[in-house]
């Protein structure tokens, strides 16, 4: 996935946090309208449902600010998990990822990039991945770890 951003204003751009949906209702092992099926990596509790996490006020989205993202989460991705088998979808902005969560009214999962500040004129870019996985969260985190999937983006 890529966004790309130009400022064709006169004035600078910042503080750019951007909002992506992966609306998962077309794709049914994903579409159930829960946070029950839908996960984060914490730092000191692993993989973590974002139904067991309190509402942020932001449609329950974790956190609000992307400093406070890597206090609670060790990974910047969210992941939902099939209702029909051992299969997950991840969605990441690698290090632009800012915001992660998913909303329990609707099957969609939010992993939300920031855009740096931009000048008049100025272009930039952000790049992410949805990867579609076979296996458990922990299995998928065994992937990660051992770098079958980079940490970083890349253009």
């Amino acid at each position: 996935m890529e966004l790309h951003m130009e400022d064709g204003s006169a004035q600078e751009l910042t503080n750019i946090n951007l909002r992506t949906c992966l609306y998962l209702r077309a794709v049914k092992e994903f579409a159930d309208f829960t946070n029950e099926n839908k996960f984060v990596h914490l730092s000191d509790g692993g993989w973590v449902r974002l139904a067991e996490l309190p509402s942020t006020g932001y449609g329950d989205r974790l956190p609000a600010h992307g400093e406070e993202i890597r206090i609670f989460c060790d990974l910047p991705l969210a992941l939902c998990v099939s209702n029909e088998a051992q299969r997950l979808v991840a969605m990441t902005w690698f290090e632009d990822t800012f915001q992660m969560g998913g909303n329990p009214a609707r099957p969609c999962l939010h992993a939300d990039p920031v855009m740096p500040d931009l000048q008049p004129g100025d272009t930039a870019a952000v790049y992410g991945k949805l990867i579609f996985f076979a296996g458990s969260p922990d299995q998928f985190l065994a992937a990660w770890k051992a770098g079958d999937y980079e940490l970083t983006s890349s253009a």
